[in-house]
């Protein structure tokens, strides 16, 4: 795993999009300049980085297209990359390689369920295991979840996340201080107490309610419905029967405050 730190590289460079472009929103903006300055303005060799096409490179600067989760993830997965850049803005852009960090990485701890808050606040909650962490990624405010084989977001199918899989939280408030930020991606959310992971999204609202309009995408608990059993009579007096398994619960959603966001899912990793 390639392990990076952040330092100031960027000196007096101006982070602006060419003129011959069109306007962009400021996630298409940062694209646009790693663009410019990683890949030398070379869309082919950028798409072939990342895994995605060239006209979705192009079309993404462009800002007549958003970025997917998984273009971000990759993206942010470059190790010239600050990913935090990326994706808020914070910090400077690129990073630059440090002989202190291991070359494993740096251990972040793993739980087994989300917290109501930072590792720190929740010692006891902590499993004592590991998972090395790439320096572009670490921080203190961050740990790994292992999802557990009944969480109910298995049941999410669309999110293709599987039992044991591990995902990394960021619990640090500032990190989502916009919507775009959270909006689309799996969160941690308090309901009623409770941490649980959820997919969030946002839809536009009253604009005279000061409320931000969060809701978050999540399984039922319980079962649809039973089992049907049909049972036909032939016309030689037998019988036919049939079972007509119910249908797989489907997604419910619930209207929540942005305090109620605990922790956002910056990437996945499959084990």
């Amino acid at each position: 795993m390639h392990a990076s730190v952040q330092c100031d590289v960027m000196g007096k460079k101006k982070l602006a999009t060419k003129s011959n472009r069109p306007a962009a929103s400021a996630l298409g903006e940062r694209i646009t300049w790693l663009l410019d300055h990683v890949w030398d303005g070379n869309r082919s060799a950028m798409s072939r980085d990342v895994g995605c096409s060239p006209s979705v490179i192009t079309k993404v600067a462009a800002g007549s297209q958003s970025a997917g989760r998984r273009l971000l993830t990759a993206i942010a997965n470059h190790p010239k990359i600050n990913p935090t850049w990326l994706l808020s803005g914070i910090g400077e852009p690129l990073l630059a390689d440090s002989p202190e960090v291991p070359a494993a990485g740096w251990p972040l701890e793993i739980t087994r369920q989300p917290l109501l808050g930072a590792p720190a606040d929740c010692p006891g909650l902590l499993s004592g295991e590991s998972f090395p962490t790439a320096g572009a990624f670490y921080r203190e405010s961050r740990y790994w979840i292992e999802v557990q084989p009944r969480d109910p977001l298995l049941r999410l199918r669309h999110l293709r996340i599987a039992a044991k899989d591990l995902l990394l939280i960021e619990t640090d408030k500032s990190y989502w201080s916009q919507i775009h930020l959270v909006q689309d991606r799996i969160c941690v959310v308090e309901q009623q107490g409770v941490a649980e992971l959820a997919f969030v999204h946002h839809h536009e609202g009253d604009p005279d309610d000061p409320n931000e309009h969060l809701y978050v995408e999540m399984p039922y608990e319980q079962e649809t419905g039973d089992r049907l059993v049909i049972v036909r009579l032939r016309a030689d007096g037998s019988t036919e029967t049939k079972v007509r398994e119910p249908a797989p619960p489907l997604p419910r959603t619930r209207t929540i405050r942005s305090s109620q966001i605990l922790g956002v899912c910056l990437m996945v990793v499959r084990r």
